[in-house]
């Protein structure tokens, strides 16, 4: 339930962010650079999780990783 709710509040904010992101790209050309820096961001931090997920379940002899990637995912 914990990580469900922390899961839905991350997308939550990420939504409002895009929503504020893009609004203020309607009126100023600052606005379209600051959404496409936060999309940037995103993507490569999704990225990044992902990769180190694949990391540590391809190698399970790397214990610290895993236990590491856990931790994060229950907070």
């Amino acid at each position: 339930m914990r990580k469900k709710l922390l899961s839905g509040s991350f997308w939550l904010i990420m939504a409002i962010h895009l929503v504020v992101f893009t609004s203020i790209g309607l009126f100023t050309v600052k606005g379209w650079r600051l959404l496409i820096v936060f999309l940037s961001g995103l993507a490569g931090l999704l990225l990044a999780w992902w990769l180190l997920n694949l990391y540590a379940q391809r190698h399970p002899q790397i214990q610290w990783l895993a236990t590491f990637l856990a931790f994060l995912r229950k907070r």
